[in-house]
């Protein structure tokens, strides 16, 4: 078995995602597009560069950092990218990627798992 799905991460990622989701999609009435797409061009760049960052950062990664996100850290994420989903017609596979890539130790293989498996989830609710 694989194990590429982050049970214990999914089902702290998932909940608030769909939250966030479903307050994006009720706020989206009361906001102009500009502003939207602003706001999600803004945070992709900031996510983007985090993530190059972390990537280029010569010192290895301290010991203590090493482990499971905390709650939250994944609960962040799945608000803030349930929102922008919702909101920018789009964003939860970079918001909850990059988001998990640099808020979190989690190898490549379980961020992609846990945010493909949370992506049903948040779709649901964003169209509900």
């Amino acid at each position: 078995r694989a194990e590429t799905g982050g049970g214990g991460s999914l089902k702290k990622v998932a909940p608030p995602g769909a939250l966030g989701a479903l307050a994006g999609a009720a706020l989206l009435s009361y906001t102009p597009a500009a502003t939207a797409r602003l706001l999600s061009a803004t945070l992709l760049f900031g996510l983007g560069a985090i993530v190059a960052l972390r990537f280029y950062r010569i010192a290895p990664r301290r010991a203590e950092a090493a482990g499971a996100p905390s709650a939250t850290v994944l609960r962040l994420i799945g608000l803030l990218g349930g929102f922008v989903d919702s909101t920018g017609g789009g964003g939860w596979g970079p918001i909850a990627t990059s988001g998990l890539l640099a808020g979190s130790s989690l190898p490549p293989c379980r961020v992609v798992g846990t945010t493909s498996a949370s992506e049903f989830f948040v779709t649901v609710a964003a169209v509900a």
